[in-house]
């Protein structure tokens, strides 16, 4: 008695028997899919190395002149946005003092870690399969939650 069940095949399964069907080489469809995962990293790395250039350049900026970038909603409202102290927070960080960094911005303090790990989730799911995975929808309302709550709080309770 055969007992074999069907299951569902990963994206690269699917992608070696496609290539394999129309080419029938399952080498060079590896090969091909393994090029396409690294044109994906590549992708990826230039975006986080731009990130962080850009981001370096405005830290030397920040601390050679003093100046930095004012905040929108702050100069309308006069009340701090939740993204209000990021500058600070990292320009402390550069200087390694955290009790300075927490106090500049206490969510992102917390919470910017987590989201880069989620970030950094999402770009290897695109790299190995190339596709987007859409954020889970109570992380999204949890967020949301979590910064209305913290300018409620910076702006009114502190």
């Amino acid at each position: 008695m055969n007992d074999t069940k069907k299951e569902n095949p990963s994206a690269f399964g699917r992608f070696l028997f496609a290539a394999k069907t129309i080419t029938g080489n399952a080498e060079g469809a590896a090969r091909c899919f393994a090029a396409e995962q690294r044109t994906r990293a590549k992708v990826i790395f230039q975006r986080y190395a731009l990130l962080l250039a850009v981001g370096v350049a405005y830290l030397i900026f920040c601390r050679t002149t003093g100046l930095s970038l004012p905040c929108p909603f702050h100069a309308m409202t006069g009340l701090d946005c939740p993204g209000c102290g990021i500058t600070r927070l990292m320009l402390s960080l550069s200087e390694g003092d955290l009790a300075a960094a927490f106090h500049a911005n206490e969510a992102i303090f917390i919470l910017g870690p987590l989201l880069c790990i989620f970030l950094l989730r999402d770009d290897l799911h695109w790299i190995l399969h190339g596709k987007r995975k859409e954020p889970p929808r109570p992380f999204v309302f949890f967020l949301l939650i979590v910064f209305a709550a913290f300018t409620i709080w910076r702006n009114f309770l502190r």
